[in-house]
């Protein structure tokens, strides 16, 4: 090819770099803009779990008695979802766990948690992963207890 016939070539590839500059700009803008939804969500969820008697705010949200008693018949499928979740990544943050259990366990809680209790601000999949946590907890310290 000669100079003149690469031309358009080079224009073409010159005027698209600003182009795909300013996509990746505002990918990363919405994906930024969804993470603090997401927090948002999570943060009205724990203090949802709170006015419902459900948990206390501390760090992290301890789950009352209440709470762990309307999720005990789901507690070991919570749990295997939670030991899965971190075995595969040990790093995971808040947003994504909650929207792992969101998507995994949403329609059950809704039908079995969020309903019966009148919770609707995610308060249910809060006390899911809190739940899952404790159990995890209690059978280390279990096997723990075991080992000396």
């Amino acid at each position: 090819m000669s100079a003149p016939e690469l031309m358009p070539l080079v224009l073409g590839a010159v005027t698209l770099v600003p182009t795909l500059v300013y996509l990746v700009v505002r990918v990363r803008r919405l994906a930024q803009n969804l993470q603090t939804l997401w927090q948002f969500t999570i943060r009205r969820a724990k203090v949802e779990a709170m006015l419902a008697g459900w948990g206390v705010i501390r760090s992290p949200l301890r789950l009352t008695p209440q709470a762990i008693a309307v999720l005990t018949p789901l507690i070991v499928e919570l749990a295997t979802f939670y030991i899965a979740l971190i075995r595969e990544n040990p790093r995971i943050i808040e947003v994504d766990l909650f929207i792992a259990f969101e998507n995994r366990f949403g329609d059950v809680l809704v039908e079995k948690v969020c309903i019966p209790h009148g919770l609707t601000r995610g308060a249910c999949v809060i006390a899911a992963i809190e739940v899952s946590k404790l159990h995890l907890a209690q059978q280390e310290k279990q096997s723990h207890a075991r080992d000396h």
